[in-house]
């Protein structure tokens, strides 16, 4: 089993230099202006200037430092006990899009790093989320009951492969 050690650190901030641009000293004429240099932003203007738009994307700080700069880099489509309720809260249609919505975005970003050839580790690992507290054993039953519901692949196990003691 791994060991988690340390402190948990922005992948972004880690291993990247902060880029930024000076400030545009003309006007200039766009099609589409995406306000905000994250990763939502970054790909919103990709997928724009690939259908053709001419794009400004506008960030008042480096790219990547503000949401996006404070991730670890994992793409998941759990997000702590989400689906259980989503489901109660908004019904399984909308769960089910939450989901596929995830999945697909993996999924592009999977796409892209093979088409550019980009090296960065991707790789797809298991989920998990999970409780060292005896107590959030119902809630995690839950979620398993909501992955049932949704058709998504996933059940309970009693250990994960790394260690937090």
């Amino acid at each position: 089993m791994n060991k988690l050690v340390g402190e948990s650190r922005s992948f972004w901030r880690m291993s990247a230099k902060g880029l930024s641009y000076t400030k545009l000293a003309n006007t200039v004429e766009v099609d589409v202006a995406v306000v905000g240099g994250g990763i939502s932003g970054i790909l919103a203007s990709y997928f724009l200037a690939k259908k053709g738009k001419k794009v400004a994307l506008l960030e008042s700080r480096e790219l990547i430092s503000g949401t996006t700069g404070g991730t670890t880099a994992k793409l998941s489509a759990q997000h702590e006990l989400v689906y259980n309720k989503l489901i109660k809260q908004s019904g399984e249609g909308l769960a089910r899009l939450y989901y596929e919505a995830n999945s697909k975005a993996i999924d592009m970003a999977e796409s892209l790093v093979k088409e550019y050839g980009i090296d960065c580790d991707f790789e797809r690992t298991d989920a998990y989320v999970f409780s060292q507290k005896e107590s959030s054993l119902e809630q995690l039953e839950s979620e398993e009951i909501a992955y049932r519901k949704l058709g998504i692949d996933g059940q309970m196990v009693d250990d994960i492969p790394i260690s937090f003691i």
